[in-house]
C-alpha cells in the first residue's frame, strides 16, 4: 500500500531503474495482485524484491492505462528523477514542449532543470547567451504545462489506486 500517490509513483520509479537480478515472476505476481484486487501485502517489509518490482510495472501500467501520454511522460519524467525513463520521458516532452520555438536543445535543458535541477538555470542562460527574465520566463511556460499534465495524471492514478485499494487511506 501506498502513503499517496506521489509515493507510488516514486517508489515505481525507483523500483523501475533498480537492477534486478535473479528469478522475477513479475508477470505471475501482477496476475494475482490484479485477481486479488491489487491488496497484498500491506506493509513493505512483508514484500519481496519481486513484490516491489511487481508493484512497480503495476503503477506504471496503470499510469499508461489511465492517463493520456502527455500526463504519463511527465509523470514519469519528473518523479523518475533521471532515471531511465525519465531521460526516456523527457527526451518524448521536449518534442510536445517546444511550442516556444526555443529548439530541442534549450528546451531539453529547460525540462532537465525542472524534473532533476540539473543543469542549473545559470548553465542554461550562459550556453544560450539569453538574460535571466527571458530564461525564467521560458521556464516558466514549460513549468506551466508539465505542473498541468502531472495534476490531470496524478489525480487519474489516484483514482485508480484507490479503486484497488492501493492507497492507505482508501482501505
Amino acid at each position: 500500500m501506498y502513503k499517496h500517490t506521489q509515493d507510488a509513483l516514486y517508489k515505481a520509479c525507483n523500483a523501475m531503474d533498480s537492477l534486478f537480478i535473479g528469478y522475477s515472476n513479475t508477470a505471475s505476481i501482477m496476475r494475482l495482485l490484479q485477481q486479488a484486487g491489487a491488496q497484498g501485502c500491506t506493509s513493505p517489509d512483508e514484500i519481496t524484491k519481486q513484490d516491489k518490482k511487481a508493484q512497480a510495472v503495476w503503477v506504471i501500467s496503470a499510469i499508461e492505462r489511465v492517463c493520456s501520454e502527455e500526463e504519463a511522460l511527465s509523470l514519469l519524467a519528473y518523479y523518475g528523477r533521471g532515471g531511465v525513463a525519465s531521460v526516456a520521458s523527457q527526451a518524448i516532452l521536449v518534442e510536445r514542449l517546444d511550442y516556444l520555438k526555443l529548439g530541442g536543445r534549450a528546451t531539453g535543458q529547460l525540462l532537465s532543470n525542472i524534473c532533476t535541477k540539473k543543469p542549473t538555470m545559470m548553465q542554461i542562460m550562459d550556453s544560450h547567451d539569453v538574460p535571466k527574465p527571458t530564461a525564467y520566463r521560458w521556464r516558466k511556460h514549460i513549468d506551466k504545462m508539465l505542473r498541468e499534465w502531472q495534476t490531470s495524471g496524478q489525480q487519474k492514478l489516484e483514482a485508480e489506486l484507490e479503486r484497488y485499494g492501493l492507497l492507505k487511506h482508501a482501505a
